[in-house]
């Protein structure tokens, strides 16, 4: 199946959908505060934590002060940290690995955070302004 197909089809069921419950859906561009992790030394440090094995199950383990992390990519580490709701701003990223990973993240600040992912992993966070699209529905 091609992207344009997939595109086609979901507009035909978003419109059908639209019809059989009366609404409609406006979209609206917004600007959030989040914070953008990137690698800052090609992944020498981050590849030290490189997971060992060949499963793909995931684990991870949250307590009271740390995330545990076994056998996980990076944009699975980002969903759980934005998730659970500990921190003040969400994470992006355009780091496209698929690369598994034990990591052990602390429980603290975005400032602190900062500086641990930094000297640990090799990993940046720069706060940044970024451009989502929000989409309301609207009743009839």
């Amino acid at each position: 199946i091609e992207v344009s197909d997939i595109t086609t089809h979901r507009n035909h069921i978003l419109e059908e959908l639209k019809k059989a419950y009366n609404f409609n859906i406006i979209k609206e561009n917004q600007e959030i505060d989040v914070v953008k992790l990137s690698t800052i030394d090609k992944g020498n440090k981050l590849s030290k934590y490189r997971a060992t094995g060949r499963s793909h199950n995931s684990i991870i383990n949250v307590t009271d002060t740390h995330f545990i992390y076994k056998n996980v990519t990076i944009a699975g580490i980002i969903k759980s940290l934005n998730e659970s709701g500990d921190l003040e701003k969400t994470i992006v990223t355009d780091i496209e690995d698929t690369t598994r990973y034990d990591l052990i993240i602390p429980k603290t600040g975005i400032k602190k955070l900062k500086e641990y992912l930094e000297n640990t992993y090799g990993l940046r966070l720069i706060e940044t302004i970024q451009e989502i699209e929000v989409l309301e529905l609207e009743f009839d």
